[in-house]
């Protein structure tokens, strides 16, 4: 007796599966950008549309990184090369939240602290130039795993 003839799994298009990764993560890093831009520029503004009372250093912090978070995942859509993908958007949070503690200076905080981001902002800088140096195939930044070609 022979087994009962099944259908064959349906497979999503890889294209396919493809376009949605890029839509989803392209909307979900403008997204995060965006908020992070309103909380470092309006940062009254979107303590009063968040619900919660405001307070301006917390918001210049929360804002750096939601702009480095969405840039990782902008990121994702154009760049394959992971290394590559997190140093930009960790020099960018980063180099973000130096400048406002830099800006912060007078509700507190402790001076070391602004040495100790900017060293890191400057480290990171230098790991994504090696990085991008290593990088041997640039095709519009997509697929530039070292070694590819």
């Amino acid at each position: 007796m022979e087994p009962p003839a099944t259908a064959a799994p349906k497979r999503t298009s890889g294209h396919l599966a493809d376009a949605c990764v890029t839509v989803v993560a392209a909307l979900a890093g403008a997204a995060m950008a965006a908020s992070g831009v309103w909380q470092l520029g309006w940062p009254h503004a979107f303590s009063a549309w968040a619900g919660f009372p405001p307070d301006g250093h917390f918001l210049h912090d929360s804002g750096a990184f939601s702009i480095g978070l969405g840039l990782a995942l902008l990121l994702t859509t154009v760049c394959s090369d992971a290394a590559t993908t997190v140093l930009a958007a960790f020099l960018v949070a980063n180099t973000v939240h130096f400048a406002y503690h830099v800006a912060d200076r007078d509700l507190g905080g402790r001076t070391w602290t602004i040495w100790l981001l900017g060293a890191g902002s400057l480290l990171t800088a230098a790991a994504l130039t090696l990085r991008l140096r290593r990088i041997t195939a640039v095709r519009g930044i997509r697929g530039t795993t070292p070694g590819e070609r």
